[in-house]
């Protein structure tokens, strides 16, 4: 009969020694997922949010400078070199980043007016004098391009606080997580316990 027992007592705690095995085994894995969806959101914020908005900043500084020389001249039109190869250089970059659906669509905006823009500089840079409609029509697409970048620098900052809010949402599953296989462990600590101090009990009457 106590063999018996001696055999249950050692299959109790053989399974719980499986239970605290399993659940170290399984919140590890939970651990990595949740550092690895933290370490995305933190690395996705740097690279296609903080240095995104750059990119807008610089942007804009380069249809801005366009603005200020169109109506700084009356006569011949001219496109800054320079300034278009940067503005190449940056939406390329742009491009590049990972863009949710709202920016993809505002970016494939900013892209067609951007040509519209250049196909208008285009004709204007062979003219001789620009008139005040030419102008007009010119301020209109540059307006219609920051506008473009406006919108695109405002889903910049609700992107990153989304992000943001993931990874607090992560440390905070993470956390929780931590207490539960504390309280496991504590549990599982006290049945061991309470099995190996009965077992000892139990040969001390025998």
């Amino acid at each position: 009969m106590l063999k018996k027992r001696s055999q249950t007592t050692k299959i109790k705690i053989g399974l719980s020694m499986f239970m605290v095995l399993f659940l170290v085994f399984f919140t590890n894995r939970l651990d990595q997922q949740y550092y690895s969806s933290i370490e995305d959101s933190l690395e996705s914020i740097y690279d296609d949010r903080l240095l995104v908005q750059g990119y807008i900043h610089n942007l804009n500084k380069v249809f801005h400078r366009k603005q200020i020389e169109l109506f700084s001249k009356t006569h011949q039109y001219e496109v800054d070199q320079p300034d278009e190869l940067k503005a190449d250089t940056l939406l390329t970059l742009f491009s590049k980043t990972r863009l949710s659906r709202p920016e993809t669509t505002e970016f494939d905006r900013l892209t067609h007016n951007v040509e519209q823009l250049r196909n208008l500089e285009a004709k204007l840079s062979h003219k001789d004098s620009i008139s005040y409609l030419d102008q007009k029509e010119l301020n209109r697409r540059l307006s219609d391009v920051q506008l473009n970048l406006d919108r695109l620098s405002d889903i910049q900052l609700k992107e990153g606080e989304d992000l943001l809010s993931e990874a607090r949402s992560s440390l905070e599953r993470n956390a929780l997580i931590t207490r539960i296989e504390y309280m496991v462990l504590i549990v599982v600590g006290l049945v061991l316990q309470f099995l190996i101090v009965d077992r000892k009990e139990r040969k001390k009457k025998t």
